[in-house]
């Protein structure tokens, strides 16, 4: 293992092993992950909790660091994460909780694009043997949408891949999708409902779950599926497909979700496409990066001079049409 010389404190730790987590990429040898995960579970989930409590009690110094041309301490809680995953980590579920339900601009600091990319698997990953810990967030608007999507898309994962569990699962994801429809538009926080109502339904018919589709066309008329996310055509599209589906869901092994993520960190563009082709049995894992050069350069968080302005918000320019439809789409 290499040796480091740090310039920061770290949190005191079971594992000493654990201290690539803050000097390494996600090129990490498959040999040092099998290692990790090899470790005394016990410890090593506390070990865990310590790195995230310590990113989320020390966010400001975190903060401060993050001007440095290198950072690959801000790495640590993404590499706990995705290590939870590969371990179906449930013992330590609140703990991943409280990390994830930081305000926006702390998640965004924290996983950037990985939030969307990686969450929802990890999650799955961790919950699908115990989905009752995920129901009660699902309704909470004060926790990001990605968050509860997240949850969702576990939700639905869950009852995709357990035939006997398919029908609760179905059954929570109408009531909702029924509770999101039918909130008063304007009310507080209805633009954040109305973001995890359309990555729910979404993600729900990609899976070909068709007891949704009456539900994603009744979202369609009331002009509730935002065309961030997709337009109405190929929403109809998806309902096709779903009335279709044919397909064969995978999961990605925690091998895999490294070297995706090693892809997503040095700026490629992640195709990721979850349904295996009919007839099919495995995708092709040839990694056509591995001779690459790894490059890295830190790119400064956007600040905004005036709030964000929501989808379904009035466009600030006075047509009268919702930002989505008026200026949101140039």
């Amino acid at each position: 293992m290499l040796s480091v010389t740090f310039y920061f404190m770290l949190p005191t730790l079971h594992h000493s092993e654990l201290v690539i987590l803050y000097h390494h990429d996600f090129s990490m040898p498959k040999e040092e992950l099998e290692m990790l995960m090899a470790l005394p579970r016990e410890s090593l989930l506390q070990d865990f909790t310590s790195i995230l409590d310590d990113a989320r009690n020390n966010f400001e110094y975190y903060e401060k660091r993050a001007s440095a041309a290198y950072n690959l301490e801000l790495m640590a809680p993404i590499h706990v994460f995705l290590l939870a995953g590969g371990l179906e980590a449930i013992e330590i579920f609140d703990e991943l909780h409280a990390f994830l339900i930081q305000d926006d601009r702390k998640l965004d600091f924290w996983f950037g694009d990985f939030l969307t990319e990686f969450i929802p698997n990890i999650i799955y990953k961790i919950a699908h043997k115990n989905i009752d810990l995920l129901i009660p967030h699902i309704r909470k608007t004060a926790i990001n949408p990605y968050i509860r999507s997240a949850y969702t898309s576990a939700i639905s994962l869950t009852g995709y891949f357990f035939v006997e569990r398919k029908a609760k699962v179905i059954s929570f994801l109408q009531d909702t999708a029924r509770y999101l429809i039918d909130l008063r538009q304007g009310k507080e926080g209805w633009n954040r409902d109305n973001e995890l109502l359309n990555i729910m339904l979404i993600d729900a018919l990609g899976m070909g779950f068709e007891e949704l589709v009456p539900l994603a066309r009744e979202a369609l008329e009331k002009d509730l599926i935002d065309d961030v996310y997709s337009s109405e055509e190929e929403i109809e599209e998806i309902i096709q497909d779903t009335l279709n589906f044919k397909g064969a869901l995978k999961i990605d092994s925690i091998f895999e979700e490294y070297e995706r993520a090693q892809h997503l960190f040095e700026g490629d563009s992640i195709e990721e496409d979850l349904f295996l082709p009919e007839g099919k049995d495995d995708w092709d894992t040839s990694t056509k990066y591995q001779n690459e050069p790894f490059q890295y350069s830190y790119q400064e968080p956007i600040k905004r001079d005036s709030p964000k302005i929501g989808r379904n918000d009035p466009c600030p320019c006075g047509s009268g049409k919702k930002y989505k439809k008026c200026c949101g789409k140039k």
